[in-house]
């Protein structure tokens, strides 16, 4: 049997209000949930039930506003026209754009380590 394969979307957050910095007002349950919503709204049947039933959260930095999560590598480019298309999170207008893909998390880490410097 072949082992499914998953790919890490590296993703930065930015809210376009200036209020209060993203730390204080997106928590990484509001992220979550409005990414599966998005999804269900933006994706076909087919496309949703590949990609979101297996997604998962797997980082999500409030300080910077940079999160990682993780898809099958089959529903990655569905997965970047969701988050492109999400324009608020927790009531707040935002805007997601995909980063980097990576196909392990180690490897994920290490770039944002890297770009934040």
């Amino acid at each position: 049997m072949v082992r499914e394969k998953f790919r890490y979307v590296v993703f930065r957050l930015e809210c376009l209000d200036n209020e209060a910095p993203v730390s204080r007002s997106v928590s990484e349950k509001e992220l979550f949930f409005q990414l599966k919503d998005q999804a269900a709204r933006v994706l076909g049947d087919w496309e949703y039930a590949e990609s979101v039933p297996k997604m998962k959260l797997a980082l999500f930095y409030p300080v910077t506003g940079i999160g990682v999560v993780k898809v099958p590598s089959s529903g990655k480019e569905a997965f970047y026209r969701v988050l492109q298309s999400i324009s608020a999170v927790g009531g707040r207008q935002c805007k997601l754009s995909p980063l980097k893909a990576s196909g392990i998390i180690k490897k994920a880490k290490r770039w944002i380590v890297r770009s934040l410097k």
